[in-house]
């Protein structure tokens, strides 16, 4: 599996970059990225942090994830998923996608999650809260062509929501893990 950390916003809302901004005595980034690198140490699958050049990227490379440059992440969220498949071309293992202002998240969810999705023989899976659908997602390859046709600043969803037979959905008790943080009250 490969595990995937989109990390190129733009942090518009927060009115400075979010992703280095210190929460709980480290930069709000990574706490995720350090959950996936942990995942990537225990079971052998790859981590990439799709991000623009700066801090972020640097972060990543110094924790040892592959890091792919979105140079147009301003178009939106679909373009970073787009140079991450770009990065495995031909790669034939499932893909999780985690966006990295999301630092509640705990270790214990995204491994029960990507377990579970793994033993459900799904080819979709993704986490909810009370039947709202939310990040992290996986998608098998067989649903890349659909992720690649997505266009602007829209993300799997509209994947999901159309394959949802064949979906394994984790229901996660504590809301605030999937809660993204985009204005510095949040």
């Amino acid at each position: 599996m490969r595990l995937i950390l989109l990390a190129a916003g733009m942090s518009r809302r927060f009115g400075e970059n979010k992703l280095m901004w210190t929460l709980d005595g480290k930069p709000m980034m990574r706490h995720i990225l350090e959950i996936l690198m942990r995942l990537e140490n225990e079971r052998g699958w790859e981590v990439t942090v799709v991000s623009r050049e700066g801090s972020a990227a640097d972060m990543a490379r110094s924790l040892g994830a592959q890091v792919v440059i979105n140079p147009i992440s301003e178009q939106g969220i679909s373009t970073s998923i787009h140079a991450a498949l770009d990065s495995f071309a031909g790669a034939s293992c499932p893909a999780a996608f985690f966006v990295a202002d999301q630092p509640r998240i705990t270790y214990g969810t995204i491994a029960e999650f990507l377990d579970a999705y793994a033993a459900s023989g799904k080819g979709l899976g993704c986490v909810a809260h009370d039947g709202e659908l939310g990040n992290p997602a996986v998608f098998s390859p067989e649903y890349f062509p659909e992720l690649m046709a997505i266009q602007g600043d829209r993300g799997g969803k509209s994947v999901i929501k159309r394959h949802l037979d064949d979906c394994y959905i984790h229901q996660v008790d504590d809301a605030r893990e999937l809660s993204d943080i985009d204005t510095k009250p949040d």
